[in-house]
Parts: C-alpha cells; structure tokens; sequence
C-alpha cells in the first residue's frame, strides 16, 4: 500500500480568520485526493507543547481587542524590525520554537501550509534547523496585506488574495515566482441559507412589520464596543432588531439575555457561538461589529453592507479602507455616527459586492507540492 501524503497545516486559534481557512483547505483536499492523503490541522503553539506561550500568545490576543494600542504598536516594530523578525520571535518564544522542532522531528510531514505568520516563522526555522526537505507555504489569510511576519524569505510558496498583498511580499524582496494570487476560500459560512428570510424572520422573531435587521458580530471572542452600542441603542428605544452573536463571552450572552427580557420597540436575540451563520447573514439588513478578516469576507459574500465600529491591526485598517473607498460599508467608531447610519438607513446607498470567492485556486496552486513525485491523480 502507498504511503499517505501526510499535510499539515498549522494555524493558532487567535479569531476564526486563521482557523477558517485552515478547516477549508483540509476539507478541499480531502475532497480532491481523498484517501491518498492525511491532512492535519493544528492549534499549532498547544499542539507542540509550547504551553506558556500558548497562554501567552492568546491571552495577549485577548487583551488586545479593548487595547488595540498595544497589537499596533508590536505591529509597528516588526515592520521596523523586519528582517530580523524571526530572531526577535525566537528570543520572546523560546519554547515553541524548540518545541516545534521536536513535534518536526517525530511526525516530519510531506508538507506545511500555514494560516498564522508565527507558526510560518518557527516551521521555516525548525526545518533548516533539523534538515528537513518538506516544502513549506505560506496560505496569507489578510486579504488585503502581507505584513512584515509573513515575510519569511525561507518559505517557498505564498498564497495571497490581492495585489495590495502581493505588493507588500515584493517590497520586501520575495520573488515574483514564489507569490500566486488566488482567490479568496470559501468559508463555511459562504454559502446560501436553507430557509428563505420570511422562514428566517420567523425563527428568530424578528423583521416584523419591516423592522431593519442588524447583525452583530465581533469575532470568536465576543469583544468590542459594539456590544455597547447595542445595548444602549436597545436601551433608548430604537425601532430595529438586533441578532447578537456573542461567541466565547458567556459574560456577555448572560446580560444581553437579561437585557432581552425588557420589552422595546424593537427585538433584541442574543446568540452565543452560532454554526449557521449564513442564516444570519441572509436574515439581515446590516452586519456591525469589529473589521476582521473572516467577518468581513463573509459579510462581502453575501453582499450586506458591513457598519465597521472598530479596528485593531493594521491590517484590519487596510480592510476597513477598502470598505470605505469601495462603499461597501461604513465607520463609525462612535455612539452618534453608529446609530446615524441606522437611523438614516444608510446601507441603502451601498454597493454590493463582486469579490471572487473559491477554493480552486487554492487547490490548483498547490498541486504541484502535493503531487510531487507523481503518486497522487
């Protein structure tokens, strides 16, 4: 029996933008070659055993939504910093770098695809460190930017979604050859409701009498002053119905459901970690919340105006651009200009989007990695 082709794809579980993909290419590649390969997604800091800085890494990430002053500022250094990033990660994550090196060592995998810019970084040092031939790629999640840490000139292949990406990776000396541009995957989520909105409307409780419906979601995490907009919007009485998805924030769906029992002219449902969001997303006139990458792509697929009330990378501020200069969306970082636009209803003067989303592109720029050596149809 032929030996599988083993694929491992390392992400860290900071946000649903490195995971997302990460599970979409899995499934792809199953799909295309079935028993032929084995392909592993992992939490990849806890996977290895680099426990401290796990804890470290997300609770940074956490601390980081309310303080996003702080992933700014580190964003900021790298940039400076680059190309001696690497060197830096090594002396902050000491342990997950060597730690990396021996989960390599026992499990050597036929190829890594990264989603997360740190796990690329100590995958490229554990495989010149251990001398070890597995290709390595880069799968760039940002749609719109390839920052400093992804830059790893040791890794062979970057898979980015736009010019603007694509720009930044040449900038800063990576080949033309080694940089394929590819469609945006389709997320989970990226795909048409079962239910029709009247169906929809009924489940939920919600567009009665043509009431807007406001989608609120602000990542996996459940943070953001989002949360307070809408609360206080319940509060004063104002006539739309808001869909809450609170994610891991149990805190957070204990009061907005406390908040829901209080009868308003509008409806407020609180949801905590949700799988059908693209009912959701069909149910809705508007989605709000934090711009991340995720949110935003699935926001732009099913053609809902996004009403962007935070950012917290740089990153997510080129995304947040982008929605402004395209009017696809708006910003409004504050009480007054959030309930402006939905008062004025100002997602009526949007445009849709016409954004590509496949998983082809993806598949057919990895082919040749994964087929190496020609064992694989």
């Amino acid at each position: 029996m032929e030996k599988k082709k083993h694929i491992l794809i390392g992400m860290i579980e900071v946000g649903y933008g490195h995971r997302g993909p990460a599970l979409v290419l899995q499934n792809a590649l199953i799909d295309r070659y079935g028993p032929q390969v084995l392909v592993d997604v992992l939490d990849m800091v806890h996977a290895v055993g680099a426990l401290d800085d796990d804890r470290r890494i997300k609770g940074a990430w956490d601390f980081s939504i309310p303080h996003p002053v702080v992933v700014r500022l580190s964003y900021r250094a790298m940039e400076t910093l680059y190309p001696a990033v690497s060197v830096v990660l090594r002396c902050a994550m000491p342990q997950f770098f060597s730690r990396t090196l021996e989960y390599l060592r026992l499990q050597p995998p036929d190829l890594v695809v990264a989603t997360h810019p740190m796990v690329l970084r100590a995958v490229a040092w554990a495989r010149r460190k251990g001398g070890f031939s597995f290709p390595v790629v880069a799968l760039v999640v940002d749609p719109l930017n390839a920052y400093a840490l992804w830059a790893d000139p040791a890794v062979d292949l970057f898979l980015v979604h736009s010019e603007w990406a694509r720009a930044d990776l040449l900038r800063r000396g990576i080949a033309p050859d080694r940089i394929g541009l590819v469609p945006y995957p389709l997320l989970p989520a990226m795909k048409s409701s079962e239910k029709g909105r009247d169906e929809l409307c009924s489940l939920y409780g919600v567009g009665a009498d043509g009431k807007p419906v406001v989608l609120v979601t602000s990542g996996a995490q459940g943070l953001g002053r989002v949360y307070g907009f809408v609360e206080r919007a319940y509060e004063e009485n104002l006539p739309f119905d808001f869909l809450v998805v609170t994610g891991k924030n149990q805190a957070l769906f204990q009061r907005m459901q406390a908040l829901a029992t209080r009868p308003r002219k509008g409806r407020l449902v609180p949801l905590g970690q949700v799988s059908c969001m693209e009912d959701l997303y069909t149910l809705c006139d508007v989605v709000t919340g934090k711009v991340g990458a995720a949110t935003c792509m699935e926001t732009l697929y099913h053609q809902r105006p996004f009403l962007c009330t935070e950012w917290v990378a740089q990153n997510d501020y080129r995304l947040l651009k982008f929605l402004k200069e395209e009017n696809l969306g708006c910003y409004a970082p504050r009480y007054t200009s959030f309930v402006q636009f939905l008062q004025e209803e100002r997602w009526h003067s949007c445009k849709k989007s016409s954004i590509v989303f496949s998983n082809s592109g993806i598949l057919e720029a990895l082919a040749s990695l994964v087929e190496e050596g020609g064992s694989l149809e």
